[in-house]
């Protein structure tokens, strides 16, 4: 199954905004193909960034589902050095707000599941109040 590099542009754009914000002009170039639904979802994951922006708060789940990095582990392993909460798969992980700099610093716990909210582009995320 072949699909024309600017009909599978369009399909995802639509499906997944975010590939506009990267560089995507080797998929536009004359007559290219992608052959395979791997090489598309590979394509998408290149969209990713790797690491946080410096000085921006992030909540761990923003972290964990928004960037190659495996920030899972080091917030894990952040906890559990900061607050002895040493159990990977506990909801502090996901509820934790950090500030991103040259090593993750602990901020806080928000408050339950659901509390630390994502600030949007550019902005803090923060504990819901």
């Amino acid at each position: 199954m072949h699909f024309q590099a600017s009909k599978l542009f369009l399909f995802a754009s639509v499906l997944a905004p975010s590939l506009l914000a990267s560089p995507i002009s080797f998929l536009v170039e004359g007559n290219s193909t992608i052959t395979s639904f791997t090489q598309f979802v590979t394509l998408a994951e290149v969209s990713k960034e790797r690491y946080c922006h410096v000085n921006l708060h992030y909540c761990g789940w923003n972290l964990i589902n928004n960037y190659n990095e495996d920030y899972h582990t080091r917030i894990s392993n952040r906890l559990c050095k900061v607050i002895g909460d040493c159990n990977f798969w506990s909801g502090n992980v996901w509820n934790s707000l950090w500030n991103c700099g040259n090593d993750l610093e602990f901020l806080g716990i928000c408050g339950g599941e659901n509390s630390c909210r994502d600030g949007g582009s550019g902005r803090h995320d923060y504990c819901k109040a």
